[in-house]
């Protein structure tokens, strides 16, 4: 990814919604520990946000946040205009996306040649759970069309990224972690011990 190193880099993050779930988490972990110095950063959501949304969190941080606030059925043409013209106004210097609208609307910006998209799943093995086995399988090799669109594409595991060689999909792997704080701390070996009994784990 070729950035420009005289000014501050025009980042754009894509997503659906700001719903509380671990990739939510994730982005806010990620925007969190980017410096303003060396970003100017753009958040842009395309749906309206759920009954139990991370948005206020997000507004904590040094950042643009820009809701297209369009629904699924409606949102699948009109949010590509409304994209447009916002990039048009931004011109972000890098574009990533998570989520298969996201990815899908990512995969269409060509003349953006810095995108990167992050896959957190096997849409082969957790689209037909949900969507059910046909559309879901359908649903999966779709999505995986769409990210070997996208010039970059970042696993969280590494048995997605083994999966993905196979299927002809080029990624890289860099695992999901937490947030570090100053007031971290090893946990005492009783607290352990404490907290697997009160679980109803092993001991040991």
């Amino acid at each position: 990814v070729n950035t420009k190193s005289s000014k501050q880099i025009k980042l754009l993050y894509l997503v659906s919604n700001l719903g509380t779930s671990g990739p939510t988490n994730q982005l806010y972990n990620l925007i969190y520990h980017l410096s303003p110095n060396l970003f100017e950063t753009t958040l842009v959501t395309l749906s309206p946000e759920p009954s139990v949304s991370s948005w206020n969190k997000f507004r904590s941080l040094p950042l643009q946040m820009h809701s297209l606030g369009l629904s699924r059925v409606s949102g699948v043409m009109l949010n590509k205009v409304h994209l447009h013209r916002l990039l048009n106004t931004f011109r972000p210097d890098i574009i990533h996306s998570q989520g298969i609208r996201s990815d899908y609307l990512n995969s269409q910006l060509k003349q953006y040649p810095n995108r990167v998209a992050t896959q957190r799943n096997n849409p082969l093995i957790d689209y037909p759970f949900l969507y059910g086995k046909i559309s879901g399988k359908l649903m999966g090799y779709f999505h995986l069309n769409l990210l070997k669109h996208i010039p970059l594409v970042v696993t969280c595991s590494q048995s997605i990224l083994k999966t993905n060689y196979q299927l002809g999909l080029k990624s890289r792997f860099i695992s999901n972690g937490i947030r570090y704080t100053p007031n971290y701390r090893r946990s005492e070996r009783k607290e352990k011990l404490a907290l697997r009994i009160e679980l109803g784990l092993p001991a040991s």
